[in-house]
Formats: C-alpha cells, structure tokens, sequence
C-alpha cells in the first residue's frame, strides 16, 4: 500500500513536467518590410491546427502550449499587407522565435468621379431674401438724393440707427453684423462722411438681393442680413452718361 501511493505521488509530481516535453511555444514580431516599424493586431494563424492569435501594441505574439515535434505553417495577415506563410519546427519544451515582415499590398482602383449639379426650381422661394430692382430702389422713399442703404430703411424689419446715419439695423441685431457684397465680393466700409452716405453709387447698381434672415452658410460671420449688389453690365457699343444735382450735391 505504501508502494502505491508514492507511486502515485511521484506521478502527480512529474506530470507537469513530463506534459512540458511534448509541448514547445511559438513567439515572434510582425513588422513592415519596408520599414521595420511592428504592426499591432495583426493575426497570426498555424494551418495545420487552425489556432490563431494576434499582435499587441508592439506587433509581438505569443502561441502556448503547441504540440513538439512538429512542422507547422504560420500565416500571417494583416490589413493593407500581403499575407505570408512562414514554416517553423517547434521543439519540446522550448520557445521558437520567428520574425515575419509582411509587405504592403498595392491596389489599384477605377477612378470614380461624381459631378452635382444644383436644378434650379421654378417655384422654389429663398427665406428671407427680398429682390429689389434699380426701378422699385428709385421709387421707396428717400432724402435729398437716392441713397441704397437709407432707403433699405424703409423695409420691414429694417430701421436705422438715426436721422443723419445711413447705418441700419436688421431685426434687432446690430449695425456691424450687416454683411454687404458687391457681386459676391465683401465690402467692409461701405460708408462714408462719417456714415452719412453710403460708398455705393446707386447708378451703378442693377439690382440688390437682400437677405433679412434664412441666409445659407456661405455668407457666414454675419447674423444679421446680407445684401447682394448687382452691378449693371454697361453697354458695349455706345457711350453715355448720366448728371444730376441735389442739395448736397
């Protein structure tokens, strides 16, 4: 009886041991062959026994417990890489170390082009936004002389900053956050005489695209208005001119 269980003992004690024989580890880093730098959470497979596992952070990984002996074929893939296959013999009780550089796949894709274009509909109606002719600007009421932005006053949920200023407010907002354009192009003092006139010659002007609120992004870094000045195109093929006088004038 005392035979048995020291034999028993001596069994319990040697297997772990004898288990290590037979079985060996893989370790190893994949990097790019171009290089050198680790690829992190790339996946490395043995075929022959369908085990994986993946790098870490610094493109290192670790394969236990895989039986000795034997021959094994690792693949290595990764994301934008050729895959590879790489053989390595594992021994019992040892660690195998294998380097594998993977590199870059190269594809090559059609061109793809997009073109949009913007349909403009018959009854579509811009928020906020007020067409005012050369015509309708003449016939608002004004001062001594036709003034754009004096006579801008006149509009609904447009007043002015006072009697003697052609500066204006936009629904409560301030005069600064007025944003004018000419043609698309910003003017950024379109006063003059202290802001009693404007810097705009209304005989210049064909018409006015004035935006009380609604306006798109594109006119960004204002919150008020904008308006829009449209110049005339001139006549190509004859000269003329135009005189007048006012009090001020």
């Amino acid at each position: 009886m005392k035979r048995v269980l020291i034999t028993i003992v001596f069994i319990i004690i040697c297997a772990p041991y004898l288990e290590a024989q037979n079985i060996g580890t893989i370790r190893g880093v994949i990097t790019d062959s171009t290089n050198g730098e680790a690829l992190a959470y790339g996946n490395i497979l043995i075929k022959e026994l369908n085990k994986g596992a993946s790098t870490d952070t610094r493109g290192y990984f670790l394969m236990p417990s895989v039986p000795a002996g034997n021959t094994y074929t690792l693949i290595a893939t990764y994301v934008g890489y050729d895959s590879k296959e790489v053989k390595v013999t594992v021994s019992p009780g040892k660690i195998t170390h294998v380097d594998i550089a993977l590199a870059p796949s190269s594809l090559e894709l059609q061109t793809v082009e997009k073109i949009g274009y913007k349909i403009a509909e018959e009854n579509a109606t811009d928020i906020g936004l007020q067409r005012i002719s050369v015509k309708n600007l003449e016939m608002l009421p004004k001062g001594v002389e036709t003034d754009v932005f004096r006579s801008l006053q006149y509009i609904p949920g447009v007043r002015s900053t006072g009697d003697v200023s052609a500066r204006y407010y936009v629904r409560g907002g301030s005069s600064n956050q007025n944003l004018v354009l000419l043609e698309g192009i910003p003017i950024y003092n379109p006063f003059h005489a202290l802001g009693m006139f404007s810097a705009i010659d209304p005989d210049l002007i064909s018409n006015m695209e004035f935006y009380k609120g609604g306006f798109s992004a594109e006119y960004g870094g204002r919150i008020s208005s904008v308006l829009n000045l449209i110049p005339k195109d001139g006549n190509k093929n004859r000269f003329s001119g135009k005189a007048s006088f006012s009090q001020l004038t």
